[in-house]
């Protein structure tokens, strides 16, 4: 669906928020909503300690974010991009919101004991 260098914009817009959650005292997640043809729709990132609110999460603000501007709550047809794996709540959200994929980077490490 998307290429290769489309992903890795997006995880780059995605370290961007990440980056802008860090400069307010928050936790460095970043979160991107893109239409199927790959147009950004919103970017976020996690306000929870700055906002005082637990549920502040950056893929939640997202989707608050992206529901308003798009005047509806069914996001079928939208895929996340985040920069982490999501807690269960932001999952669940993602899942009310028919959202299509999402996507998150997965990093290996070998570890080899002896």
């Amino acid at each position: 669906m998307f290429t290769q260098s489309f992903k890795e914009e997006m995880m780059r817009l995605c370290m961007e928020e990440a980056g802008k959650a860090i400069e307010g005292g928050n936790r460095p997640f970043g979160a991107v909503l893109v239409s199927e043809i790959g147009e950004v729709i919103a970017r976020a990132h996690n306000t929870v300690n700055s906002s005082c609110d637990i549920t502040a999460h950056a893929e939640i603000n997202l989707l608050k974010d992206a529901c308003n501007k798009l005047g509806r709550i069914d996001l079928s047809g939208y895929v996340v991009f985040c920069n982490a794996e999501s807690c269960s709540m932001c999952m669940t959200a993602k899942i009310k919101a028919k959202i299509n994929s999402v996507y998150y980077p997965l990093f290996f490490t070998k570890r080899c004991r002896k």
